[in-house]
């Protein structure tokens, strides 16, 4: 093989690791939520929800002002 292939191996192998231990944490700590938790999912909620309306808003707009003429 060939140095690119095998450090383009080595980069998906160890994200790939990385991604295992991020998502599949350790049993004792897995429901564990600090204080700060809540406004960060409040954050990230409202920030999906403002990222969905200007998507649609954007991807529908053409289409309306072509029917209201």
């Amino acid at each position: 093989m060939s140095a690119r292939k095998n450090f383009r191996l080595l980069l998906w192998g160890g994200m790939a690791i990385a991604m295992y231990i991020s998502f599949f944490p350790d049993t004792a700590h897995a429901g564990y939520l600090d204080p700060g938790s809540g406004s960060t999912l409040a954050q990230v909620i409202i920030a999906a929800a403002a990222g969905i309306r200007r998507f649609w808003a954007g991807l529908l707009s053409p289409f309306t002002r072509f029917f209201k003429k």
